[in-house]
């Protein structure tokens, strides 16, 4: 056996050993979970959610249970949500993009932080002397975000991803008349939030509760589901 075969055994070992219980018991929390409350569909949100995903089938094989709910999977990630909830991008929304992406801060990095698509954005880049792989001036900055023709594009694309996603959700069967809660592995519940502002008017999504792995409370709770 190689070292570097002898090292992936080790690693997965350890994560067999140390995680596996965690992940085995969430899953059991889960499904009893949903069972107590009658949900008969768990929608796991890509990718961190694919591993709950693998632990429940799993949980629910060995069980050999009858009365099981529904496990679905759908491929939403944040930059995608976070595109759909995009109401105005403003100074705020960028400066959020540049603090957590790693290297030096680029006006790139923070449009792809909100799912932008910079080239059709090039135009107006180029018309306040902005360069896509630089950090932009607050001067310039201000001049792009205060320009009509460049708050059109991105407020189109932001259009454009909502109605995507919502049809991709309803293609996927997660908006069905069914009783069903998404799952996903938390952290800052991203993803719930952008969907709570990007589909304010959708019942189907909103009434929809939520089930974490974990959270961390940097950003406070995460919205409650809508009646």
């Amino acid at each position: 056996m190689s070292a570097a075969q002898s090292s992936r055994d080790m690693a997965y070992r350890l994560g067999h050993d140390v995680l596996g219980p965690v992940f085995a018991s969430f899953a059991r929390i889960l499904v009893h979970e949903a069972s107590r409350r009658g949900i008969d569909r768990l929608v796991f949100l890509a990718r961190d959610g694919h591993l709950l995903l693998q632990a429940t089938a799993g949980l629910l094989d060995a069980a050999n249970e009858c009365a099981r709910p529904e496990l679905a999977y759908v491929r939403v990630s944040r930059r995608v949500a976070a595109l759909a909830a995009l109401q105005e991008l403003d100074a705020k929304a960028l400066e959020a993009g540049a603090s957590v992406r790693s290297g030096e801060p680029t006006l790139r990095k923070s449009l792809e932080y909100l799912g932008l698509d910079c080239a059709p954005l090039a135009p107006w880049l180029d018309r306040h002397g902005l360069a896509a792989d630089l950090a932009p001036s607050p001067a310039a900055l201000q001049r792009l975000l205060a320009d009509h023709g460049f708050r059109q594009v991105v407020a189109n694309q932001a259009t454009e991803q909502r109605m995507l996603l919502h049809r991709y959700l309803a293609q996927e069967g997660a908006l069905s008349a069914i009783p069903a809660a998404w799952v996903d592995i938390g952290w800052r519940a991203t993803i719930q939030r952008h969907f709570d502002s990007a589909f304010v008017d959708s019942r189907s999504i909103d009434s929809m509760p939520w089930f974490y792995f974990a959270l961390w409370d940097e950003h406070g709770p995460p919205p409650q589901p809508r009646d």
